[in-house]
């Protein structure tokens, strides 16, 4: 690649990147209990389930509650992390293979 190519590639990575961060800020900042999650591809679905679902679909797999918040709220959870990454790949499609098998925690300062 050219050195001009990189720059480019590098500066829209960056600003995929920043999207990103900036939708699992909201996250974290809505749901102070959400420890993390992780993203995965369809594979990871039981059997009977995959059979309805696209080999290239994104699944939200291992969300970490605090479990004194009870199974309603990892629910609402795991739908909320579920809707604001269909959003942010329904906007950029290319992002879908940047998130498969990826694990998003939060960072405590």
């Amino acid at each position: 690649m050219k050195p001009e190519t990189l720059g480019s590639l590098s500066s829209y990575l960056s600003s995929l990147d920043e999207d990103l961060a900036t939708r699992l800020d909201d996250l974290w900042g809505r749901y102070p209990a959400l420890a993390g999650f992780s993203v995965r591809g369809a594979d990871v679905l039981p059997e009977p389930l995959r059979a309805n679902v696209q080999d290239t679909a994104l699944v939200v797999a291992e969300v970490g509650v605090d479990p004194l918040c009870g199974a309603e709220y990892s629910e609402r959870v795991s739908d909320e992390i579920a809707v604001a990454l269909l959003d942010f790949v329904k906007g950029r499609p290319e992002a879908a293979e940047l998130l498969r098998d990826r694990t998003f925690a939060r960072t405590l300062h």
